[in-house]
């Protein structure tokens, strides 16, 4: 039984320290993505031993400014970066989303109906003063 607590406590303290190294890791990442030459990054991770989305998932992670610890007890860093994306761009409801979309299309038939009586005064104007 205590050598099955003391993996536990093993594994646990690994995870903390996996988590302070990908937040760490993640703010490096960001400076060393600012210093590379553009469409030089993926090739630059490649060397680095890393693929592009676990760049960027460090870098979010250091972006949020969390603790390890903390991010261990929300469940991890896949659970605390998708509940940052959650909260960023909240889902909307097919009811709103629907009415944005007819607010757009109504904006637009707007612009289009100005444009068009715009058109329409400078032929009249054109017309008046004998230009072709």
């Amino acid at each position: 039984m205590l050598d099955t607590l003391d993996c536990v406590s093993r594994a646990q303290a690994g995870r903390l320290q996996a988590l302070e190294a990908a937040i760490e890791g993640g703010g490096l990442l960001k400076m060393a993505r600012q210093m590379t030459v553009h469409g030089d990054w993926i090739l630059w991770l490649e060397k680095a031993g890393l693929n592009r989305r676990t760049a960027n998932d460090w870098i979010r992670l250091s972006d949020l400014e969390m603790p390890a610890q903390q991010v261990l007890e929300r469940g991890g860093m896949r659970a605390v970066l998708k509940d940052s994306a959650r909260k960023r761009n909240p889902q909307k409801s097919t009811a709103a989303r629907l009415k944005e979309a007819g607010d757009r299309v109504g904006a637009a038939k707007k612009e289009y109906y100005a444009a068009l009586t715009e058109r329409g005064r400078l032929l009249r104007e054109r017309e008046r003063q004998g230009e072709s």
